[in-house]
C-alpha cells in the first residue's frame, strides 16, 4: 500500500497536475535569488540620447579634418612640384637680363668714351676761339698795312670771318647744345659785320640781334659740372648698401609688466612674464618704406647696373639737351634708391640728395634756331660772288 502511494507520487501524470508544475517551474526560472527578474538583466542597456549623437558627430569631425589635411597636403605637394619649374624659369630670365645688361654696359662704355672725346674737343675748341680771334685781328691789321689793299678787299675779309663765326655758332647750338659759346660766336660775327661797314649786310645784323636775344634768354647751367656729378654717382652706386629685409639675429626686448613685478604669487609672475615674452616676439609696426623681397647677389648686381644705366642715359640727355628724358631718368634712379637701398645709410642719403638737387635744376630745352642769319649770309655771299663787277677798284 505504501509502495503504491510512492509510485503514484514519482510518476507524473498527465493532466492538470503536470500543467501546474510547468507553471511553477516557469515562474521560478524567471526569478533570481534576489528577486530581480532575469529578463530585465538580459535586456540591452541603451545610453542617453546625447551619448548616442556625440559619437557620430565626433567621427564626422575627424573625417572632415582628415580630408582637409589630405587636401592641404596635396596642394603643398603640387606647389612644391611647381617650384623647380618656376626657379628654372626665373634663372633663365635672370640670365637673359644679365646678357642684356652686359651689352648695355659695353654700349655705355663706348658712349662714355665718345662723350669724353666730345668734351675734350669742345674744351679745346673753346680754348682756340679767343686765340683764333686774336690771330684774325692781327691778320686784319697786317692786311690793312699792306700797300694796295683797298677797303673793299678788307670788307670781304671781314665778311669771311663773320661767316666763319656764324658756322661755329650753329655747330655749337646744334651739336653741343652750348648756348654760351654759340652766343659768343654770334657776337663776334656781328662785330666783324659792323667793322665791314657794308650796308647790304644790315639784314644779317638784324637777324643776328634777334638770335642773340633768344640765346641770352636760355638759362645758363654748368653742363660739365652736372656731367661729372652724374659720373660720380654711377661710380659710387656699387658701394651703396641695400635695404635689410630681415635682422641677422633676434633678441626680443622683454619688458616685465608692473603686474609681474609686484605680484607675490610665483604663478602670477610666471604667467605675466610669459605673456610679456610672447608680446615682445610678435609686434605690429606701421612701415612707411615699401616691402622688398629678399634679394640675392645676382639681383643686387642687376639693380646696380640698372641704376648706372639710368645715370648714363641722364648724362646723354643732358649733353643732347633733352630735358624731358633727363628728368625721367633721374626720377627712375630716385625710385630705385627708395625701393631697394638703405636710405638711412650716409652714402645712399647723400646720393639721393644729389639726385634731388639735379631734378630741381631748370634744364633748358632745345636751343632756339639760329640758322637764319647763316642762311641769309650765305645767300648774300653767293650773290656777291656771282656779281664780281660790284667790287670797287
Amino acid at each position: 500500500m505504501r509502495g503504491q502511494y510512492l509510485g503514484r507520487m514519482v510518476t507524473p501524470s498527465p493532466g492538470p497536475a503536470n500543467t501546474g508544475m510547468s507553471a511553477i517551474d516557469t515562474k521560478h526560472s524567471h526569478e533570481s535569488s534576489n528577486g530581480v527578474p532575469v529578463a530585465a538583466k538580459n535586456e540591452p542597456v541603451s545610453g542617453t540620447p546625447s551619448s548616442r549623437s556625440f559619437l557620430p558627430t565626433l567621427a564626422l569631425l575627424i573625417s572632415v579634418l582628415a580630408i582637409a589635411a589630405a587636401g592641404w597636403t596635396a596642394l603643398q605637394l603640387v606647389a612644391l612640384q611647381d617650384i623647380p619649374s618656376r626657379v628654372s624659369g626665373d634663372a633663365g630670365k635672370i640670365q637673359e637680363l644679365s646678357r642684356r645688361l652686359d651689352g648695355l654696359a659695353q654700349q655705355s662704355g663706348r658712349q662714355q668714351q665718345l662723350i669724353a672725346d666730345l668734351e675734350s674737343s669742345l674744351e679745346s675748341g673753346l680754348g682756340i676761339i679767343p686765340e683764333l680771334s686774336l690771330r684774325l685781328t692781327q691778320s686784319e691789321q697786317q692786311l690793312a698795312n699792306i700797300p694796295g689793299i683797298n677797303a673793299r678787299s678788307r670788307a670781304n675779309w671781314l665778311v669771311t670771318e663773320a661767316l666763319y663765326y656764324l658756322q661755329i655758332a650753329n655747330a655749337q647750338a646744334t651739336l653741343a647744345g652750348n648756348a654760351t659759346v654759340a652766343a659768343s660766336a654770334l657776337q663776334l660775327a656781328d662785330d666783324k659785320l659792323r667793322d665791314a661797314g657794308d650796308p647790304s649786310l644790315t639784314a644779317v645784323r638784324a637777324q643776328l640781334s634777334t638770335e642773340l636775344a633768344a640765346l641770352e634768354a636760355v638759362p645758363i647751367i654748368d653742363r660739365t659740372g652736372i656731367s661729372f656729378r652724374l659720373l660720380s654717382l654711377a661710380a659710387q652706386a656699387g658701394s651703396w648698401s641695400f635695404r635689410r629685409t630681415a635682422p641677422d639675429n633676434f633678441s626680443p626686448d622683454i619688458q616685465v609688466t608692473d603686474d609681474a613685478a609686484e605680484a607675490t604669487d610665483y604663478w602670477v609672475r610666471f604667467v605675466a612674464t610669459v605673456k610679456a615674452v610672447f608680446s615682445s616676439i610678435v609686434s605690429i609696426k606701421e612701415m612707411d618704406a615699401p616691402r622688398v623681397a629678399l634679394l640675392g647677389s645676382a639681383e643686387e648686381a642687376l639693380i646696380v647696373e640698372a641704376v648706372k644705366a639710368e645715370l648714363q642715359v641722364a648724362r646723354l640727355a643732358l649733353i643732347g639737351g633733352n630735358a624731358e628724358l633727363f628728368m625721367q631718368s633721374l626720377e627712375r634712379v630716385n625710385e630705385q634708391i627708395d625701393e631697394y637701398f638703405d636710405t638711412d645709410s650716409t652714402a645712399v642719403a647723400a646720393a639721393r640728395m644729389t639726385v634731388t638737387e639735379l631734378r630741381a635744376l631748370e634744364l633748358p630745352g632745345p636751343l632756339p634756331d639760329i640758322s637764319g642769319s647763316l642762311a641769309l649770309m650765305l645767300s648774300l655771299t653767293d650773290t656777291a660772288l656771282g656779281n664780281p663787277g660790284s667790287e670797287g677798284p
